[in-house]
């Protein structure tokens, strides 16, 4: 009975497909394959070219490993097969070592018994992502005022079973996501240097221009390329929230192929925040973004005339007012001098299509308002509010939900 051998490589890549075992000679990346012949100690001419070719590209960040070999003997005289399996991992190791190849950097283990595990590996041995830990002062979900520091503690650990697979934490970085995806720290570590926990902590002063709510996101990254993130939220007033919405307007594919078609697509989300001053008054700020992801009309399948319609993500802000009665749970908001408007220019067209007509604005205002509007009491004491349109053709999402901060 021939032996089989699996490789498993180290690569910063992503994962190979499985493909099935090969018999005779060797195989790329990852594939089982037959290295030795019956009761032999000495690895067959073609597969062991074929596994120091596989050997020699095997690549890995820092002194991590470079990958993993696995010798399966089949069972019989108890003796005869651990020395056999005994010798062939020597062999292996020789084999490596003559090609130039460093074999500290590989795993490699003989075993007797059993049935071949025909399990395909990933090129990278280290398939597991980090973990991130945080803790901030004040905590999620507290307010915060301009001025404020934020103190944030960030531990990151790259420490899966098996331990010695893991290449270890690459970097930690806080974004302020609320102001533009600035970085507040980044630190960066060495590949496989031994240690299993980073930690960092960061220090955010909440900006004089206040936004309605603070965004921080922590994120860690391993070696591998594989991340744990995580988030926090400090709003700006008493009461906050996100509006998110999205609207698709498909391709009505009951239409001739001669006849107009056109296809609409867009999404926007908004923080919102308010303070409450005590006197039943509430006042605050929406701001966000909203985009066209897909804009044309015209004749696809006909003359393939199309107008083709374009723009870059555009600010979408509003003032807020309302009311409070802490005694009766009651809550209701409004939006004014609301600006959620997006111009899309035409572009493309034809001799029979003509894009150069200006286009109304496609404006977010009436159905945001609208929303905010239609706030309900929840049971958990926050505040919601939904539409939403199941229609085959033009689809319509607008949610929301407002939570009072923590003090």
């Amino acid at each position: 009975m021939a032996t089989t051998i699996l490789l498993a490589t180290l690569a910063v890549a992503c994962p190979i497909l499985a493909v099935p075992a090969q018999a005779g000679g060797g195989p790329s990346f990852g594939e089982l394959f037959d290295l030795f012949a019956e009761d032999s100690v000495n690895p067959l001419p073609e597969a062991a070219a074929a596994l120091v070719d596989a050997a020699r590209q095997s690549q890995a960040p820092g002194g991590c490993p470079l990958g993993a070999l696995f010798i399966h003997t089949p069972a019989g005289d108890p003796l005869f097969q651990a020395a056999l399996a005994a010798a062939r991992r020597h062999a292996v190791l020789q084999l490596l070592n003559d090609a130039g190849i460093d074999t500290g950097r590989f795993f490699v283990d003989s075993t007797v018994g059993g049935a071949v595990d025909a399990t395909f590996l990933h090129r990278n041995l280290d398939r597991d992502p980090p973990t991130l830990r945080t803790s901030s002062v004040p905590p999620k979900g507290h307010r915060v005022r301009a001025g404020d520091q934020i103190r944030v503690t960030m531990a990151a650990r790259d420490d899966a079973s098996p331990a010695h697979w893991q290449t270890g934490i690459k970097t930690i970085q806080l974004v302020a996501d609320s102001e533009d995806g600035r970085f507040v720290v980044s630190e960066n570590y060495e590949a496989c240097a031994g240690a299993q926990e980073r930690r960092v902590e960061a220090f955010y002063i909440v900006p004089a221009n206040l936004p309605p709510v603070v965004r921080l996101s922590a994120l860690a990254e391993d070696h591998g390329g594989l991340m744990d993130a995580d988030a926090a939220e400090f709003p700006t007033g008493d009461w906050y929230g996100r509006i998110e919405w999205s609207i698709h307007t498909k391709e009505d594919q009951s239409r001739r192929p001669n006849e107009n078609r056109a296809e609409f697509k867009s999404d926007g989300y908004a923080d919102i925040a308010a303070t409450y001053d005590g006197q039943g008054n509430l006042t605050g700020t929406l701001l966000g973004s909203q985009r066209v992801e897909t804009d044309w009309w015209g004749y696809p399948h006909g003359s393939g005339e199309v107008c083709i319609g374009s723009a870059p993500p555009t600010q979408v802000r509003a003032r807020v007012i309302g009311s409070y009665t802490p005694s009766r749970k009651s809550l209701s908001l409004q939006l004014v001098d609301v600006e959620a408007q997006i111009v899309v220019p035409w572009s493309g067209g034809g001799p029979n299509l003509n894009c150069s007509s200006e286009r109304p604005p496609i404006e977010s205002g009436p159905s945001l308002s609208g929303l905010v509007r239609s706030l309900q009491p929840a049971s958990d004491g926050t505040y919601w509010a939904e539409f939403e349109s199941a229609d085959p053709i033009h689809t319509f999402r607008y949610s929301m939900r407002l939570r009072p901060a923590a003090n």
